[in-house]
C-alpha cells in the first residue's frame, strides 16, 4: 500500500534542539511508555531537569531514567522533554513501549 504514515518514526529526536517527542501516525489513541537515561539530562518546557527514579536491567545493574507515561491522541505529536546533555541525537538510549 501507498500509507504515507507506515514511514513516521514512534519516536524522534531533533537534531538541532534536541527535542524528544513520540508520534502517533494511528487513527487511534496510543500509549508510549518510554524510560531514558538521567545522563540525558532530560529538561522539561521551563528548562528544569526533571526527576529521575531508580531502574534495574536483567543483570540487576541500576541506573536512575526518567521515565513517562503518555498517551497520545490520533494523530498526534507530543514534545516530551529537551535532552540538554545529548552531543548527538545518534546517542539517544532507553527503553520504549507502545500499546494501542
Amino acid at each position: 500500500g501507498g500509507d504515507a504514515t507506515a514511514a513516521l518514526p514512534d519516536i524522534s529526536v531533533d537534531p538541532d534542539e534536541k527535542i524528544l517527542s513520540v508520534i502517533n501516525a494511528t487513527d487511534g489513541e496510543r500509549c508510549f511508555f518510554l524510560s531514558v537515561p538521567a545522563t540525558h539530562g532530560c529538561r522539561g518546557r521551563r528548562g528544569i531537569a526533571l526527576a529521575s527514579g531508580r531502574s534495574r536491567d536483567g543483570d540487576g545493574r541500576e541506573e536512575a531514567v526518567v521515565a513517562f507515561v503518555l498517551v497520545v491522541g490520533p494523530r498526534e505529536v507530543v514534545d516530551v522533554c529537551r535532552l540538554g546533555a545529548l552531543a548527538s541525537e545518534r546517542d539517544v538510549e532507553g527503553q520504549s513501549d507502545i500499546v494501542d
